[in-house]
């Protein structure tokens, strides 16, 4: 079962919700940064009784008519994709044979874009967030693209999913508390830094440095650095733009 949200054109309609209207926000916002023409968003919930996804397009309303009339619903890999094992899917790749190229095809003549990717990230236990972006990236450009910011891509995912659970309330909201110390080692994290580099700047050993991370991580709920990066800006606990 899964349901679509489409705000075309990165616009809401008058019946929009204040959520959906915050969330189209942080959308465009994403749009900007990554000087991306289009932002779309899946989040899977892996529920054993009855899995279902929300699937998030900003695409113009011109080629979701003709996606709908060309039936490419039943011909997308990307729909049927299984968000437990993927971490990051190539658009050229998963568009590579058959139908799907030719719908990819229509993709690119339509003017939407020239390369995707779909970036994967678990949320929690039970959630999964599909970044999909589309960049005007000629082809012999976009392997050196993807490389450079394959990384950029997994902590945005993180961060839009968890933004998205929060927004539309399928995630508690909690107060989490972290140590001066803490923040600062998470800052730094943001920044790029190594744990060496973080140890030296704020004369700490780097075992300390290591513990104060892990320490965050676990009140954050997160298993990797990205991810408690991510959570700490979505939760206004470290500021994005001093990370940047």
């Amino acid at each position: 079962m899964f349901n679509v949200k489409v705000f075309a054109s990165f616009e809401a309609s008058p019946t929009a919700t204040q959520a959906d209207r915050k969330f189209l926000a942080a959308l465009a916002s994403l749009r900007q940064t990554l000087a991306a023409r289009h932002v779309n968003v899946t989040i899977y919930n892996n529920e054993p009784e009855q899995p279902s996804s929300v699937h998030v397009l900003t695409y113009p309303m011109d080629w979701v008519s003709h996606y709908i009339r060309n039936h490419y619903g039943e011909l997308d890999p990307l729909l049927s994709l299984d968000y437990r094992r993927a971490r990051h899917v190539d658009w050229q790749e998963l568009y590579g044979e058959g139908h799907a190229a030719k719908m990819l095809a229509s993709f690119v003549d339509a003017g939407m874009g020239r390369n995707g990717i779909t970036t994967i990230t678990p949320i929690g236990k039970q959630y999964y967030c599909g970044l999909s972006l589309v960049f005007d990236c000629v082809d012999a450009d976009w392997p050196r693209f993807k490389a450079k910011n394959l990384e950029l891509f997994r902590f945005e995912a993180d961060r839009i999913g968890v933004l998205y659970l929060r927004i539309y309330n399928a995630l508690p909201t909690k107060r989490i508390r972290l140590t001066q110390r803490e923040q600062q080692v998470l800052l730094r994290v943001a920044q790029g830094q190594t744990d060496d580099e973080i140890a030296e700047q704020l004369g700490l050993g780097k075992w300390t440095v290591v513990g104060h991370l892990q320490s965050a991580k676990y009140k954050l709920g997160s298993t990797n650095r990205t991810s408690a990066v991510a959570n700490a800006i979505t939760h206004g606990i470290i500021s994005l733009s001093r990370a940047v």
